[in-house]
């Protein structure tokens, strides 16, 4: 998944004014266990599971992109068998509103 261009096409097809919602599951602390599986699992998971990276910074990738938070949490979900992992819901505005 190219997120530059799928972060374009969002801006892209939203009309002014329009909301954007992102629900995803992120990197881990750092020098943290959960971490380094996320790193070993990635390239697995990009192959098994749809091209789903475990390791990505969801956040970073949203600012960079120009994206505004309105209201951005991270909290932690159950999970089996890892335990918690650590995800982020993103409400905001596209770059330019």
């Amino acid at each position: 998944l190219d997120l530059d261009a799928f972060y374009r096409e969002v801006e892209r097809v939203l009309v002014p004014g329009g909301r954007v919602v992102f629900v995803d599951h992120v990197l881990a602390p750092p020098r943290t266990l959960k971490r380094a599986v996320q790193r070993v699992a990635t390239p697995f998971s990009k192959r098994i599971c749809h091209g789903c990276h475990w390791d990505r910074d969801t956040e970073r990738a949203l600012d960079s992109a120009g994206f505004e938070g309105v209201d951005v949490r991270r909290l932690r979900v159950r999970s089996m068998p890892f335990g918690p992992v650590p995800m982020l819901l993103f409400d905001g505005r596209a770059p330019g509103e």
